[in-house]
């Protein structure tokens, strides 16, 4: 047992005093055959969801491929969960993870299923990152332009539903999520509620180290895998409110970012160089 608990922490990027933890709440487990439940836990188990206000805007930051993308097909690309850098994306915290387990009734020795459980799920949860502000922000634009061009398209989230449209429509075949991105610590917290066995809520938590992200999700999950990604069709009339150039960027980068909206008969869309290039007053 203890090397399958191993296993199963080290797969998840837990430190040792978390393993001899789950350890011993396995032991536990053995003994009582029962569910390991928190205080507060709400069962039948229901994600927690912050989503923003209806005016609140949002950004999302990208190169100018994906921009002519996003015009061309009328749709936000969403790649699915395992296509992401950050090997915790779809984690447990360590508290959490033999409570999973606890309350789903498995045995100690296959907890290495939750690993595999969690990779399979990851390929059928398609997640799109925005940035949650009432301003620019130097940070997103130095992560995500491509040299000195990028582009920012801004909206809120009211606008944002809107142009998704047909929401219980796309609810009939998937779930469809709208939650704010939840930092916590990962070794000390849980998540709020204690509902870890909702596989949808570790997607909607990162660690405290993003917390500058102020990031903002669109996730779907389907019961079928679509390849690498899922392709969310929107109006691009109502969610484009303005469009904003990258720091640096030459004066002919915005006179082609113009060019390529009226060529999509978006001509309405403001472009706007960043604020960030102004010079001080004095």
């Amino acid at each position: 047992m203890a090397a399958v608990v191993e296993s199963f922490g080290s797969a998840i990027g837990w430190s040792e005093d978390s393993i001899v933890t789950l350890h011993l709440a396995g032991r536990n487990f053995m003994k009582t055959k029962r569910p390991l439940t928190g205080v507060g836990q709400i069962w039948p188990p229901s994600p927690i969801i912050y989503a923003p206000n209806a005016d609140e805007k949002l950004w999302r930051y990208m190169d100018f491929t994906k921009f002519v993308s996003l015009l061309d097909q009328s749709a936000l690309y969403l790649p699915s969960a395992n296509m992401f850098n950050d090997n915790w994306e779809g984690s447990y915290p360590a508290r959490d993870s033999f409570a999973k387990a606890g309350r789903e009734r498995i045995a100690v020795d296959r907890l290495a299923k939750l690993v595999k459980d969690r990779e399979n799920f990851k390929n059928r949860c398609f997640i799109s990152c925005w940035h949650l502000s009432e301003y620019e922000s130097a940070a997103m634009w130095m992560l995500y332009k491509s040299g000195d061009v990028g582009v920012a398209v801004q909206t809120t989230y009211g606008l944002l539903r809107e142009a998704i449209g047909g929401i219980d429509a796309y609810r009939r075949s998937y779930q469809l999520w709208f939650p704010k991105v939840i930092y916590i610590d990962y070794e000390t917290e849980t998540f709020e509620g204690h509902v870890a066995e909702v596989d949808i809520t570790p997607f909607f938590h990162k660690r405290k180290s993003f917390e500058h992200e102020k990031e903002f999700r669109i996730i779907i999950t389907s019961i079928k895998e679509h390849g690498s990604g899922f392709k969310l069709k929107v109006s691009l009339s109502t969610l484009l409110s303005k469009v904003y150039i990258s720091p640096n960027a030459p004066e002919w980068f915005k006179e082609l970012v113009i060019s390529v909206l009226q060529k999509y008969n978006l001509s309405s869309v403001p472009v706007h160089h960043t604020d960030l290039d102004k010079d001080p007053i004095y």
